[in-house]
């Protein structure tokens, strides 16, 4: 049998970036795979209008 070039299916231990949910990052920790935890948000578009409303809501 020869060997699988998947490194995914080789069966050797993982490195996760996890960018975002940090649900995920913690399950795979809990799974004792190795990962980075990136703090990432989508940016945010300025909206005057949006910003207005806002502003008088509050």
């Amino acid at each position: 049998m020869s060997e699988n070039p998947n490194p995914l299916l080789s069966g050797a231990p993982l490195h996760i970036a996890n960018v975002g949910i940090e649900l995920i990052g913690e399950n795979l920790e809990r799974q004792d795979v190795k990962v980075v935890q990136v703090r990432w948000h989508p940016p945010v578009r300025h909206d005057e209008e949006l910003t207005a409303l806002l502003d008088t809501l509050l």
